[in-house]
């Protein structure tokens, strides 16, 4: 089964390289909000939704209009990724999953994803149009590298989640299947015949070496002791 797993690192761009990132932030919020504007004013004039390929296609001939040359600073795929985010948005949206997409600002949580031609090379990783910028890889990445997100927090710091593609094998349970029936006079009875009895709360909650009950009642219980009861022991018996 392939899984895919993100991991986040810490990147320390040069003062150039921040430069860079916020015109790649800047562009693709500016791709993103106008596509959104673009399908609104279209969905209003025909009626039909504008279909994801034709809103990449435009976004492409975009670039190359007088008064939107400069998008051409920008990495191309970075702004094709913010198309494919707006198609998420309003796929979660019909879904009835999310809410209407809307449009960003530099408020919002700025972020580009870069799908190709990232590299890695010891403590760095190249991000197109920006170069070779420092980072803390604190883990190793298993799997395939599938795509980078670059985000900037609200307090300035910059980080790349890379999103890796590896084989998980799937756990067979080899052993035999076994029903378990809750019940009043017994917690739960097996279909093996085995019967497991209500556990004894005063064993529970009293840790060993009190004192007194005085002394156990005014210890802040534990988070595993606050579990109900029946619940902790039915996972007892299913990991067996």
């Amino acid at each position: 089964m392939l899984v895919r797993q993100a991991y986040r690192y810490r990147l320390y761009p040069t003062g150039e390289q921040r430069h860079q990132l916020a015109v790649q932030f800047g562009h693709a919020r500016h791709t993103y909000n106008w596509a959104l504007a673009r399908r609104q004013a279209h969905y209003q004039e025909t009626g039909e939704i504008l279909s994801f390929y034709d809103l990449k296609r435009a976004v492409t001939a975009l670039k190359s209009e007088p008064d939107h040359l400069w998008l051409k600073e920008a990495d191309s795929q970075v702004l094709q990724a913010k198309v494919e985010d707006l198609e998420k948005a309003y796929k979660g949206f019909f879904e009835h999953r999310t809410g209407f997409p809307c449009f960003k600002t530099k408020k919002d949580r700025q972020s580009i994803r870069y799908p190709q031609r990232y590299r890695f090379k010891d403590n760095r990783i190249y991000l197109p149009k920006v170069g070779w910028v420092r980072a803390i890889f604190h883990r190793e990445m298993v799997g395939t590298p599938k795509n980078v997100t670059v985000s900037k927090t609200a307090t300035g710091a910059y980080y790349a989640s890379v999103q890796c593609e590896r084989e998980l094998a799937i756990a067979v349970h080899t052993g035999p299947a076994v029903g378990v029936d809750v019940g009043l006079k017994d917690l739960a009875v097996l279909s093996t015949g085995e019967k497991i009895p209500h556990p004894s709360t005063t064993t529970l909650l009293v840790p060993c070496g009190c004192a007194s009950d005085l002394e156990a009642g005014s210890r802040p219980l534990s988070l595993a002791a606050r579990l109900p009861l029946v619940l902790r022991s039915l996972r007892v018996i299913l990991a067996k």
